[in-house]
């Protein structure tokens, strides 16, 4: 089974959830982001699977797992993670999440600070505090939150244009567009064509300003005491509009961070040797203790 997923539908909280496999070891969960699939982690399952037992779902809503009508809120997010966790009987998962997956595993060790083993964040900040310290530039960035709150119209818009969109939507996100982009586009063009694909997983924006706004109420002054790690691109990524370690030191007392300079959003795909090494050297499987940089690489 090591290095080459097995995939099977698994049940969790009302839901069936479709997980990708590799590997024996303590258990590792990757989440993934919007616009993508559990595809995203296809360049560094391989070399994870020699240390972890890597488990990547499709997020509620997206790729081959169910799309209810709702909810798609982060606690909805975190509730199937547990419900998963619990299904296939987990102990202290190693939790990555890149995009919604991070905002989902930043959620979950909230509500449940002592079912992770640590956790890694790969190029997103909670979204309050990015709301909040909002200017003119991370506001160019943050473009699609508000076009695809509009979800009927953005649905509408995008109908049979899938391919046009994810290109001219992964361009200014990523390091080197004319490398990235032809790799990866057609195969989330393909998962978000699908009929009925678009329009559920555009609920995750819809629950951005209401739902998810207020769940920041529901943990006041709480901390995640698990460790955690967060790594940035700063060329096309978060971390080029945002102050990283900033954010996810209001949320984390054992913090470590790091950015790179070739790298955009997609971290896992447009750098994979490097956030493989980053993981395992976070988990302890390479290296020991991965360090705080503030800088970037």
């Amino acid at each position: 089974m090591a290095n080459q997923p097995t995939v099977q539908m698994i049940a969790a909280n009302g839901i069936r959830h479709s997980v990708a496999q590799a590997g024996d070891g303590p258990p590792m969960i990757l989440l993934h982001g919007w616009p993508q699939t559990k595809h995203a982690w296809r360049k560094i399952i391989p070399a994870l699977s020699a240390h972890y037992r890597v488990i990547a779902p499709d997020l509620r809503g997206l790729g081959d797992t169910d799309k209810p009508d709702g909810p798609y809120d982060l606690l909805t997010g975190a509730r199937d993670l547990k419900a998963l966790i619990e299904a296939m009987e987990l102990e202290k998962p190693y939790i990555v999440g890149h995009d919604w997956g991070g905002l989902i595993a930043r959620r979950f060790a909230l509500e449940w600070p002592d079912l992770a083993d640590r956790i890694a964040i790969l190029d997103v900040a909670p979204h309050e505090g990015a709301l909040v310290n909002l200017n003119v530039t991370s506001a160019l960035g943050l473009w699609h939150f508000f076009f695809l709150q509009q979800a009927d119209l953005a649905a509408e818009l995008i109908a049979g244009r899938e391919k046009i969109f994810l290109t001219e939507f992964f361009r200014g996100k990523c390091y080197d567009p004319d490398t990235f982009i032809p790799e990866c586009v057609d195969d989330y063009a393909q998962a978000y064509a699908t009929p009925g694909a678009m329009r559920p997983s555009l609920k995750y924006y819809e629950a951005l300003f209401g739902e998810n706004r207020a769940l920041e109420q529901r943990n006041p002054g709480g901390k995640i005491t698990a460790p955690m790690l967060v790594l940035w691109g700063t060329s096309g990524g978060v971390g080029a509009v945002i102050d990283m370690m900033k954010v996810w030191g209001a949320d984390a007392d054992n913090l470590t961070g790091k950015g790179f300079d070739n790298c955009g959003h997609y971290m896992a795909e447009e750098i994979p040797d490097e956030v493989t090494q980053a993981l395992l050297a976070f988990g302890g499987a390479e290296g020991g203790a991965y360090h705080v940089s503030t800088g970037s690489t």
